[in-house]
């Protein structure tokens, strides 16, 4: 990237949280740090935030408890095209953790899950599982927790490079897309997934 377009993340993520407000959310202004926290959400804190890299990031962490079902399906919302599928299979294997049966479920509707070790602070350490959509790389990768937290990475599309990540419309969908699943997210929705 040149220096002329150094400030592009930034300007990506200020259009996501446009589009995210205009769809009912209510979501600090991105500033300074770009961290934005959304205020809408009943049931879940999430947040959305640029990595050093200028990736997208958005991370739901429920507050009450969640299914693997329900993880399955924010996770295909973020990570699929189109449609997400109406009914998925439960796990094959009763009894899991939530994000092994949450893998399970998402490796059945056709992503690649796999084991990650995570470190959010130094010397604490946990397991996730990394879910990636094979037919469409440029969505990014998302990952579960135990407690069923969702970090979802996602890169921007760069200029001259549209494969490359997604517009902040297409990230600004598939946020509202994953939310629609939660019938306490506190937002107007107003149809517009893409």
């Amino acid at each position: 990237m040149t220096s002329a377009d150094a400030g592009y993340p930034e300007r990506c993520l200020h259009e996501v949280w446009e589009r995210l407000t205009a769809r009912g959310f209510v979501i600090g202004e991105p500033g300074a740090s770009c961290l934005c926290f959304f205020g809408s959400l009943r049931n879940a804190h999430a947040e959305i935030d640029l990595m050093n890299t200028g990736a997208f990031v958005w991370v739901h962490m429920p507050l009450a408890a969640t299914s693997p079902l329900q993880a399955a399906r924010r996770v295909l919302a973020l990570l699929r095209t189109g449609q997400a599928t109406a009914s998925l299979p439960p796990a094959r294997t009763s009894g899991l953790p939530l994000k092994d049966a949450a893998a399970q479920i998402l490796a059945a509707a056709g992503m690649a899950a796999r084991p990650v070790h995570a470190e959010y602070d130094p010397g604490e350490v946990c397991t996730e599982v990394m879910v990636t959509n094979p037919a469409a790389p440029a969505r990014g990768h998302a990952r579960i927790s135990g407690e069923g937290t969702i970090r979802w990475e996602c890169p921007f599309t760069t200029p001259g490079s549209p494969a490359s990540g997604l517009t902040p419309h297409h990230a600004a969908g598939a946020i509202t897309a994953a939310l629609a699943h939660d019938p306490a997210a506190g937002h107007a929705d107003t149809g517009q997934h893409t």
